[in-house]
Order: structure tokens, then sequence, then C-alpha cells
């Protein structure tokens, strides 16, 4: 459909190369380090006191 569309031509060999339940795994192992990557960090943050946590982002310039 995509191919259509776009007037492009895949090479014939293109869907043994990339097989849809492989990629399915694959995004879904992406959307799921991403979501670790982003709840681990917000969870540590949300144990500190707010002080605490604001004292840690600031960095004083030199």
């Amino acid at each position: 459909m995509t191919e259509h569309s776009a007037h492009l031509a895949f090479p014939a060999r293109m869907p043994d190369v990339w097989h849809p339940g492989s990629m399915a795994l694959l995004a879904l192992a992406g959307v799921a380090i991403a979501a670790l990557g982003a709840v681990i960090p917000a969870r540590a943050a949300a144990r500190q006191t707010i002080a605490r946590a604001l004292r840690t982002e600031w960095r004083p310039t030199k």
C-alpha cells in the first residue's frame, strides 16, 4: 500500500529480511525500554522532598 502511494518499488527480498512479527516485537521492546527509562527516575524523584529534588536539578555555573 505504501509503495503504491509514494511510487516506490521495494525489492522483492525486503519482506524476507524484515518479518512483521519480529518488527512488532522490536517496537514493543522499544516502548517498554522507553517507559522504564521514564518511570524509574520519576519514581525516585517522587520519593524525595520538593526541596531536595530541586537541589539535585540545579547545578551552579562556574
